[in-house]
């Protein structure tokens, strides 16, 4: 079973974690922004407006979810967009943060049961929320 970052028991402490795993997921977008030798004119570093668009989806659903976000596996994907990776095995939620459109998308697999969502930070919190019940 995926886990958030923290088993809150009350308000104070699930707004604490809600915190907590916001800042962690924004401060893992930083960290690829950071990396220097990573990148060149074959594999580019993610577009200011890509990571404007994920720091803002991470926002918007760490807002929207009953529980905090899980951690999650981020990276460059080397056209200057940025994929997130939650869960894994045949429970996941992947998150495709392109940088030739404005629009990012998920991709929701719970067992046998594939989706295929552009990306909000609601839709992204729903399926979250989802994966974390599985």
């Amino acid at each position: 079973m995926l886990t958030a970052l923290a088993n809150p028991t009350t308000e104070a402490d699930l707004t604490e974690a809600r915190l907590a795993a916001q800042a962690h997921a924004l401060g893992e977008v930083a960290r690829i922004m950071a990396l220097e030798d990573e990148y060149d004119d074959n594999f580019l570093r993610p577009t200011p407006k890509v990571t404007e668009l994920t720091c803002r989806l991470l926002t918007d659903a760490a807002i929207a979810m009953k529980q905090p976000l899980p951690k999650a596996d981020l990276g460059p994907i080397g056209d200057g967009g940025i994929a997130i990776q939650w869960g894994g095995g045949n429970n996941y939620v992947h998150l495709f943060v392109p940088p030739t459109t404005s629009t990012a998308y998920i991709y929701f697999r719970t067992g046998l049961d594939v989706q295929e969502h552009s990306a909000g930070g609601e839709a992204l919190a729903v399926c979250l929320d989802r994966l974390l019940e599985e």
